[in-house]
């Protein structure tokens, strides 16, 4: 079973104390090992499952239209303790982003995304502090994808000159 310890350092988990990480831990249990470029999942595809690196790091990254969500693509890249595939907690249920291992491997627990629902419900204490480090986390998000916007809108300006 994974540490408290480890649970203490995932962004989404921040501020709960040991007795609300122990109601959680169990559902933490699901170990992914990964290898390099291996895609976690795609934009689009059904999001049945969130996330928590371990080990390694994950970019996520997005497609343009007739183009496959390559690196130059990458919105972010994250380190240990960050949750990704958050759009498994938020209707309509699909990722909005691609997510691939990158280095020679990652290790990331997969949480169930019913299982823990039934457990913020249950916990409505548990419920808003993780939803409330949810909305930051996808505040940050979005500030990424408006900065690669920038940047991409940038280059276009400086390509044309």
């Amino acid at each position: 079973m994974v540490p408290i310890v480890f649970l203490k350092s995932v962004e989404l988990f921040q501020g709960l104390d040991d007795d609300e990480l122990a109601i959680l831990q169990p559902l933490c249990s699901d170990e992914l090992k990964i290898r390099n470029e291996t895609t976690l999942f795609g934009e689009n595809d059904t999001a049945h499952h969130i996330y928590a690196l371990v080990e390694g790091n994950v970019d996520l990254r997005f497609k343009l239209p007739a183009r496959s969500a390559v690196k130059e693509n990458t919105i972010m890249s994250l380190e240990p303790g960050s949750i990704f595939g958050w759009s498994g907690l938020v209707p309509p249920h699909n990722y909005t982003l691609s997510a691939f291992c990158t280095g020679d491997r990652c290790t990331a627990l997969r949480i169930d995304r019913d299982d823990l629902m039934k457990v913020l419900e249950e916990h409505p204490r548990i419920g808003f502090k993780v939803m409330k480090n949810m909305t930051h986390l996808i505040g940050e998000r979005y500030l990424a994808l408006q900065n690669q916007i920038a940047r991409e809108l940038g280059q276009d300006g400086i390509d044309g000159w």
